[in-house]
């Protein structure tokens, strides 16, 4: 999911200094496969996807592997001005509120796709590490950055695998448009921000607020501002989509999910009460998701996160599987509690109006509330945590 932005008020940084931008153009066809070395294919997690990465995470390997071109030329928060420009001021806030010293600082693009962030990160002089589940999509990223002097390294594999290793540390992690593609939410903040090096800095962008918490005009506004995407972008899959939607409505074989934590429900996407929600974003159409238990002999298990019912990942639901969280949306003001309980100090929460296209930005603007966040906070410079962690090693 990633749309055009109107940013909302938030704490201010200085503006950007002394950050140089040599980015590269790209001017090989997108969408083909690599063959280059540099694509890490050692972590790939295929072979423990369904016993420890869990299906979602399959379902984004698959879905962003048959359509990476589609993503790089029409995904909003790659190609849209306006997204692009919050998205630069965003890491400029980023870049200037590091305290780790390190001149070249080492960054972690986690589900990276093909390099919306982390090729802006390599032009600005940063040591890239660049981690995402497709290789279709880290390809791209490579012919990208093909004229960078230190390009971005792409790792291929499950970041839960990949950031399970206790040597890996960064002074700056990032993760775009993706938070709501993953099925533990609250462990995969949990293990991004682990790997933080005192008076590093945890920056996520392009996740959608609580649908629950949005009135019927912004609900309204959002649909119709995906409808008319669809019918511009994709024409000839617009039928189509239609009719997976409606399959996917009205016939069994439901994503079905189990969200717990120790105290019961866990606020996953729309807080204690998930409901239905009907997925909608860039590529997906809408798929079923409900709150009801799924035994426990019929479901791919992720540890900490939801459980899902394997049978139900087909072509009609592999993408909206894959978009896990898109329509419900995230609490963003539980991800500040599981920020500051890890010990980091909240820098920003920005609460954005997020659209395809202006008259709907206006509308939001106007009648609406939220529809997307971006937090950013910092590890402490004296962390005992973690000096005691890297001690222990």
């Amino acid at each position: 999911m990633g749309s055009a932005v109107t940013p909302a008020t938030s704490q201010q940084f200085p503006p950007r200094t002394g950050l140089v931008d040599r980015r590269a153009s790209d001017g090989d066809e997108a969408g083909r496969r690599s063959t280059a070395h540099d694509v890490d294919l050692a972590e790939t997690p295929r072979q423990a996807l369904h016993g420890t990465t869990g299906i979602v995470a399959e379902a984004n390997r698959i879905y962003y592997g048959q359509t990476a071109l589609r993503y790089e030329t029409t995904e909003t928060c790659v190609t849209d001005r306006h997204a692009q420009a919050y998205l630069e001021s965003r890491l400029a806030q980023a870049l200037i509120a590091l305290r780790s010293g390190n001149e070249r600082p080492r960054a972690l693009d986690a589900c990276a796709g093909s390099g919306n962030v982390a090729v802006k990160l390599a032009a600005r002089g940063c040591d890239v590490t660049a981690c995402d589940i497709t290789p279709e999509l880290l390809a791209i990223m490579e012919r990208k950055t093909r004229g960078l002097t230190n390009p971005p390294r792409a790792v291929c594999a499950e970041l839960g695998s990949f950031l399970s290793d206790a040597d890996r540390s960064f002074d700056l992690v990032t993760i775009s448009s993706a938070l709501h593609h993953l099925e533990d939410v609250e462990g995969a903040v949990r293990q991004l921000v682990s790997v933080l090096a005192p008076g590093g800095v945890f920056l996520s962008i392009f996740d959608p607020t609580l649908s629950a918490g949005h009135g019927p005009l912004t609900n309204l506004a959002v649909k119709g501002d995906y409808c008319a995407f669809k019918i511009r972008s994709h024409p000839k899959d617009a039928l189509p989509g239609l009719m997976r939607k409606f399959r996917r409505r009205f016939r069994s074989g439901t994503v079905e999910t189990t969200v717990r934590n120790s105290s019961g429900t866990r606020r996953l996407g729309a807080s204690d009460h998930v409901g239905s929600a009907h997925v909608d974003s860039a590529h997906v159409d809408s798929a079923h998701v409900d709150s009801a238990h799924v035994d426990s002999a019929h479901a791919s298990t992720h540890v900490g996160g939801p459980r899902v019912d394997e049978s139900a990942l087909n072509g009609d639901t592999l993408g909206a599987t894959a978009e896990f969280h898109a329509e419900c949306g995230l609490d963003d003001v539980w991800l500040v509690d599981i920020l500051t309980d890890a010990g980091l100090t909240v820098l920003s929460h920005d609460r954005t109006v997020d659209a395809r296209y202006a008259p709907t930005r206006g509308i939001l603007n106007r009648f609406g509330q939220p529809t997307m966040f971006s937090l950013l906070a910092r590890r402490p410079t004296q962390d005992p945590s973690r000096s005691h962690n890297q001690t222990a090693r």
